[in-house]
């Protein structure tokens, strides 16, 4: 059998061929591929299919297989890489989703002056109640975990990442309260632009909760521009054996407040020597205990703006 499914708001389209088996042994799974929707992919795909899908069936619970054809459309301008993807996704007799797992192998965009590189990607999302599949989205209500062994965008790098995150969504005010828990290794953060300089470090560890409201016309690259709320319980920086712990909170309405408080284990010019080259980074914190703090806080409309541990730091306008 086939049929097609056509979603009118992008219109793409895609044809779905199955095949029903009536062996014994096989009487209850299906399997079947479905056709590119993307013309752009037409010259790249054979036959014109995106990939292949198996559908096991059981009384209660069903569990679908979802492999995607390699892609690679990599010409003078650069490389656009999709290997090893496939979707898997456990369904209940009403066809709901209770969870999905995704993974692709190599994800690579490098065109131009842009890269964008990340190896052995792992997604899985627990749903708290079954959704449908055109209510699947990353802000149900779930557990969530991410995992993925090497990232490149631009000249910035991460050698490895884990993140572990709790998503839950108020119907009645329209608001997400995600957090975030996970660490990585081997990040490095390109600022030679502003600094002549890249900052790494060794390891992170991370808890942060995240508040924002979400309206009709919610746009993910909006994420952060309005309406949130960010809470650092806890980031810790690890870098040659020493640690630099930070907590804090960051609020986006109509105007910008934070509060960060920095605490090192050692001399911050000691761990960040070529900071030296620009006055240095001791002269921001004060020493207690054996260990050095800084308190930053910021507001918009506040004059000054910026103050460092209680005290201004600059009249210039940070707007």
């Amino acid at each position: 059998g086939s049929f097609t499914l056509n979603h009118s708001h992008t219109q793409l389209s895609t044809k779905i061929n199955l095949k029903f088996n009536n062996y014994f042994f096989l009487n209850k799974i299906i399997k079947g591929n479905f056709t590119n929707p993307f013309d752009f992919l037409d010259e790249v795909l054979k036959n014109n299919k995106l990939g292949t899908f198996t559908l096991k069936l059981h009384d209660n619970n069903s569990k679908i297989f979802l492999n995607i054809k390699d892609i690679n459309l990599s010409n003078e301008g650069g490389d656009t890489i999709i290997n090893g993807g496939y979707i898997e996704a456990l369904i209940n007799k009403n066809l709901e989703i209770k969870n999905i797992k995704i993974h692709f192998d190599m994800i690579d965009f490098s065109q131009f002056y842009t890269k964008f590189v990340l190896q052995n990607l792992n997604y899985e999302q627990f749903f708290n109640n079954p959704v449908q599949f055109y209510e699947l989205n990353l802000f149900s209500d779930s557990q969530q975990e991410i995992n993925f062994d090497y990232l490149v965008l631009d000249n910035n790098k991460i050698n490895s990442f884990y993140s572990k995150n709790q998503v839950n969504f108020n119907e009645e005010n329209s608001t997400v309260n995600l957090n975030i828990q996970g660490k990585s290794n081997e990040i490095d953060i390109d600022l030679k632009s502003l600094l002549g300089q890249n900052l790494n470090f060794d390891k992170t560890k991370f808890n942060i909760t995240i508040n924002k409201f979400l309206n009709s016309n919610f746009n993910i690259s909006y994420f952060i521009q309005k309406n949130l709320d960010l809470k650092i319980q806890n980031l810790i920086l690890e870098k040659n054996k020493q640690n630099i712990s930070l907590q804090g909170n960051l609020n986006i309405n109509n105007s910008y407040q934070a509060k960060l408080q920095v605490i090192s284990s050692d001399e911050p010019d000691e761990i960040f020597p070529w900071t030296k080259d620009y006055g240095g980074l001791n002269q921001y914190f004060l020493k207690e205990n054996n260990n050095f703090f800084l308190n930053l806080s910021y507001d918009s409309l506040a004059n000054p703006q910026l103050k460092i541990n209680g005290s201004e730091f600059s009249n210039m306008d940070l707007n």
